[in-house]
């Protein structure tokens, strides 16, 4: 498979993961800020940006999402800091739990661990999300996709966002909705129970906006109450897109908690 991305710098390995419906650029800053003292990797996910997409007759399934991740950090001589923001973020919890490459810090902004909710017994915050991917892939379904997307993009980042985008932004969307299609079930069909997290004993910090959805705020408040002595930092006034809409503060808080660990043994 042949994986995009943006790669550069030298020394431990940094390796960011970004959402559903963007691409490895979505970290250009980051990527920039931290190169001079890391070797930073931000692969296009598959079916995202320059990376092959994936055999429509063929379900996706979380290893495969995670072995992307792997071959990304073959050449790693150290453990890796992972980073991934909402479904990045889901593939880097998964990929944590699953021992495939050594972690020296998990960074999760807003991941969708949809499950979650229905374990502990938010229905309501569960049916509620659930709704958003049924739309999704119903528009997909029937044909028109426009409708279910619509419906998702302006859930994620404000009513009206998606008669805002830019053309070439829309059109991106709807050319990868298929991929975003296969990834809903890996949001909402694991049976991991939120006891597997008090396992990590990899140094976690947890990011999520004071204006975001309830189901992810939520999920961020329990996996802070399983994962052992977590680092919760709050982005006042973002939603779930935090690091587009606010990228600094963000990034801020992702180098303070990397370049802490990078002496601390």
């Amino acid at each position: 498979m042949k994986i995009g991305g943006l790669r550069a710098g030298q020394g431990p390995h940094v390796v960011l993961l970004h959402c559903s419906s963007s691409a490895g650029t979505q970290w250009r800053q980051l990527v920039e800020r931290l190169s001079d003292r890391f070797a930073v990797w931000a692969p296009d996910l598959i079916g995202y940006g320059a990376t092959d997409g994936w055999p429509s007759d063929v379900p996706l399934s979380p290893a495969d999402e995670i072995e992307l991740v792997r071959r990304s950090v073959e050449d790693a001589d150290g453990p890796v800091h992972l980073v991934g923001h909402s479904y990045g973020g889901l593939i880097a919890l998964n990929a944590a739990l699953s021992g495939a490459f050594t972690l020296r810090s998990l960074t999760l902004i807003e991941p969708i661990a949809f499950w979650l909710l229905r374990e502990v017994g938010d229905t309501a915050l569960f049916e509620d999300i659930l709704r958003l991917g049924v739309d999704f892939n119903a528009g997909l379904d029937a044909g028109t996709p426009v409708a279910g997307v619509r419906t998702y993009f302006d859930y994620w980042n404000g009513p009206g966002a998606w008669d805002n985008a830019s053309s070439e932004l829309q059109s991106y969307v709807l050319r990868t909705a298929a991929k975003t299609y296969k990834e809903w079930p890996n949001a909402f069909e694991p049976t991991t129970p939120l006891s597997a997290f008090e396992s990590l004993a990899t140094p976690t910090m947890l990011v999520r906006g004071t204006a975001t959805q309830p189901p992810t705020d939520r999920i961020v408040s329990l996996l802070a109450g399983a994962v052992p002595q977590p680092r919760v930092v709050e982005i006042e006034g973002a939603g779930h897109m935090a690091p587009i809409t606010h990228p600094v503060e963000v990034n801020d808080a992702i180098e303070s908690f990397i370049v802490s660990l990078r002496y601390d043994r």
